[in-house]
């Protein structure tokens, strides 16, 4: 099973991702940088991307879904896009004018 978690190696009492990204932390501006944030980073571009909440208990090592949910954030745009998708699904066709041909059912062969 593939586990994300804080890796316990030390460097120097610092942890190996610190130790070994300090300085690319530091040229990109980024301050009290966190390796366990990054298991947020992942859960959420993963639900977004389509995974399964369950699955992703299961990869993060969680047992209760709540605490799953609270890793997973879904992006604002993420939200739009789904609302959009929303109303594209539920929109009703349009009626066909009645100067247009209509069209016959088609039957299946089976």
């Amino acid at each position: 099973m593939i586990r994300i978690c804080n890796p316990p190696i030390l460097m120097s009492g610092r942890s190996l991702p610190s130790a070994f990204c300090e300085s690319q932390l530091k040229d990109a501006g980024i301050t009290n940088f966190r390796f366990h944030d990054l298991r947020h980073t992942f859960a959420s571009y993963y639900m977004m991307k389509g995974g399964q909440l369950c699955t992703l208990s299961s990869i993060l090592g969680q047992k209760d879904l709540k605490m799953t949910q609270r890793y997973a954030k879904l992006s604002p745009e993420y939200m739009d896009s789904q609302r959009d998708r929303m109303d594209t699904i539920w929109t009703p066709a349009p009626i066909p004018s009645s100067g247009a041909p209509s069209q016959t059912p088609t039957k299946h062969v089976q």
